[in-house]
């Protein structure tokens, strides 16, 4: 008789938690979340059930991980472009980090389009996975704070500068799926970006000369 016992950690041993998640990642994104699931991704592993449940109790547990993953890889990358000192490189590094990333993790990217961190709420999703997403959204607000400090950019403006700006122009890039049109879209980002970062500088320039008038009874 076969021991089934012995064959689901051989099984287990053999499908990496890594690996298993590239291909949630994949049947996530040609699938998407409703029509994904264990089996599903177990057979496009080539891989039995089990050996993914040895792993993930359940399926929020997997894709709630590989939101987890996926999130902490371009958080990562980006904190690490906005560590220039040189403002006017700044819209170039921010813009050049979205459009590379979302180019050579084209699976990944499709799942950032998928889902949003809000989606993952307290009693939908796991705790832990929670957790792991609120330190990272903390983790990335903190690198746009210091930024946004270095540069004496708002903060809501390097917020947009940094995430909204160039996620939109990313998203519609992938959407249309055309190299011209997506260089296009690039510079054009790049230019909308610098120049919210600097209108941003100046506003801030002049709240401070204001600031200053103010104390000191000095007209501008």
């Amino acid at each position: 008789m076969r021991d089934t016992t012995l064959s689901s950690v051989v099984a287990a041993t053999k499908y990496t938690k890594d690996s298993i998640l590239d291909a949630a990642a994949l049947e996530l994104a040609s699938s998407g979340f409703e029509t994904a699931s264990v089996a599903s991704i177990a057979r496009s592993l080539g891989a039995p059930s089990g050996s993914i449940y040895h792993r993930f109790p359940s399926k929020k547990h997997l894709i709630g991980e590989l939101w987890v993953r996926t999130a902490t890889r371009y958080g990562d990358s980006l904190s690490t472009a906005l560590t220039t000192t040189s403002t006017a490189e700044l819209a170039v590094r921010i813009v050049d980090h979205t459009f590379g990333w979302i180019d050579t993790h084209p699976t990944e990217a499709a799942l950032l389009m998928q889902f949003r961190t809000e989606d993952f709420t307290p009693g939908d999703w796991p705790d832990e996975v929670v957790v792991a997403i609120q330190e990272i959204n903390g983790h990335l607000a903190n690198s746009i704070l210091t930024a946004a400090q270095q540069h004496g950019i708002d903060p809501v403006d390097m917020m947009l500068a940094t995430i909204d700006i160039p996620a939109a122009a990313a998203r519609r890039s992938l959407l249309l799926a055309d190299p011209n049109i997506t260089a296009r879209l690039r510079d054009r980002t790049v230019w909308l970006v610098n120049s919210l970062v600097l209108t941003s500088r100046r506003g801030a320039a002049l709240a401070e000369m204001h600031t200053i008038a103010d104390e000191t009874g000095m007209d501008l």
